[in-house]
């Protein structure tokens, strides 16, 4: 009997959500990595033009400048922690729960307002 209900169940079930193999669907985590890529050349580029600034205004410390290096490094592997959780959490299965923190913290997370950031 429970075998002929589970069958009648998939009957409503379009094909391509039987044999999925992964919670994103195929382009999405290829879309994922590339914002995330955008984001950390973005990240790369706004260092940079610190740094030629603090030059340009006779300004350049060499202790500021590792400080910029610094931040901009950090940042670059806390999104490439974030991909490696949605990786992660991509595959079948329920959700772990020392990566839900991470989730919230990538759904915080501001990709837009980094990218239009000059």
């Amino acid at each position: 009997m429970a075998a002929l209900l589970h069958n009648f169940g998939k009957a409503g079930v379009r094909e391509s959500v039987i044999v999925k193999e992964k919670k994103l669907t195929a382009g999405s985590l290829e879309n994922i990595q590339d914002r995330i890529w955008l984001s950390q050349e973005k990240l790369c580029k706004i260092a940079l033009r610190k740094q030629l600034q603090m030059y340009r205004s006779d300004n350049a410390v060499e202790s500021e400048m590792q400080i910029i290096n610094a931040e901009a490094e950090a940042d670059i592997k806390l999104l490439n922690e974030f991909f490696s959780t949605i990786v992660e959490e991509n595959e079948p299965g329920i959700l772990k729960e020392y990566n839900k923190e991470m989730l919230d913290k990538i759904s915080g997370y501001n990709f837009e307002a980094l990218i239009s950031m000059n």
